[in-house]
């Protein structure tokens, strides 16, 4: 069972992580949604998903909400579950957000909100339309941001992924949920390759009624994977390596988003060793390419020594329709370079495309 409130602030936590952004169309509403761990930042254990909104495009922010929680945790300390991997996707038509999560790091749910926010249904168990079967380590999802395609069918897509199991030899994969009934339903699209899944965002590309997407993965490799589905995300190209986007160690969470301008934004700690600057790129041919484009948080930019910049995940949201509206990003960030990151809160800021 799964309880929901929309106005309980939630206690004094060890850290807040994996900030995910949203932005109302034709409003400057925002919602801001974290993991609040509890005890440790650790990706299991007690973990709440809280959420703040704000009415004026981020100038200002309400006070944090408790979205979802598990009772257990309320009455026996020692059954924790964990409520996290928040992904909100708004509908133009419905003026309804749904937001999917996972409890555990292993089933997935979904519940809506028609009030911006401000209540939520009660969630729905979605595992079934997850294709890994028997699923591995950790089954998550993008949590960067999910999409309503321009292509007609107004499609929702939000993307996910399970590892695989080494004991059980079970293949994972990246995937998206699809809707394409502003939610009623939902169903799977194809797999982004034979390797296992990870966090990885979507974005339109080219003309937005082609239903073109470029999907951006982390990587182990080294170096950031990309792939294109010609189809609105019902089949996928196979991964390619992009040199020009470094991955640390163990990879990352990245956000993408494209711009009324027609370009790619990026944002992504700009190391193949450690997770430090978090700098954003661009690019103007549906990544094809990527330019060096501002940092957000690191040296002459808000970390001056001794300050040693770390930052993590993060979430891209444009304020507006114009070709000139800013973009705002929602970060982790540390004053301290990490081997293991841990962030110990999330900041806010915005720049000029």
């Amino acid at each position: 069972m799964i309880t929901l409130t929309g106005v309980e602030s939630h206690p004094a936590d060890e850290c807040y992580k994996i900030p995910t952004l949203l932005k109302i169309p034709n409003s400057t509403h925002l919602l801001s949604f974290v993991e609040a761990r509890r005890f440790s930042c650790s990706d299991s254990g007690w973990i709440d998903i809280v959420q703040k909104t704000s009415v004026d495009d981020g100038r200002t922010w309400g006070s944090p909400q408790l979205v979802v929680s598990d009772p257990w945790l309320r009455s026996n300390t020692f059954e924790w579950h964990t409520i996290g991997d928040a992904l909100p996707v708004f509908d133009r038509v419905t003026q309804r957000i749904h937001l999917i999560f996972t409890r555990d790091n292993e089933d997935a749910f979904i519940t809506h909100s028609d009030d911006l926010g401000a209540s939520w249904s009660r969630p729905t168990n979605i595992s079934s339309l997850l294709p890994i079967k028997q699923r591995g380590p950790f089954c998550g999802t993008g949590h960067s941001a999910g999409l309503q395609l321009s292509h007609p069918s107004g499609r929702l897509v939000v993307p996910m992924y399970c590892q695989g199991n080494a004991l059980t030899q079970t293949g994972g994969g990246s995937f998206a949920i699809l809707s394409d009934d502003h939610g009623q339903s939902w169903r799977t699209g194809g797999l982004l390759g034979k390797a296992d899944g990870n966090e990885w965002v979507a974005a339109e590309v080219g003309d937005p009624t082609s239903g073109r997407l470029l999907g951006s993965l982390r990587s182990e490799q080294g170096s950031r994977l990309q792939a294109y589905s010609d189809d609105a995300g019902e089949t996928w190209s196979e991964p390619a390596a992009v040199p020009v986007l470094p991955e640390p160690i163990s990879g990352c969470e990245a956000s993408l988003t494209r711009h009324p301008n027609g370009r790619l934004y990026y944002a992504h700690p700009d190391s193949s060793i450690l997770r430090q600057m978090m700098t954003v790129k661009v690019s103007a041919d549906s990544g094809q390419s990527w330019a060096p484009y501002t940092q957000i948080w690191g040296p002459k930019n808000g970390c001056v020594p001794p300050c040693v910049p770390a930052a993590s995940y993060s979430s891209l949201a444009v304020l507006g329709d114009d070709k000139d509206a800013e973009i705002a990003i929602l970060y982790m960030r540390n004053n301290a370079t990490m081997l293991i990151f841990e962030g110990r809160g999330v900041t806010y800021t915005t720049f000029a495309p």
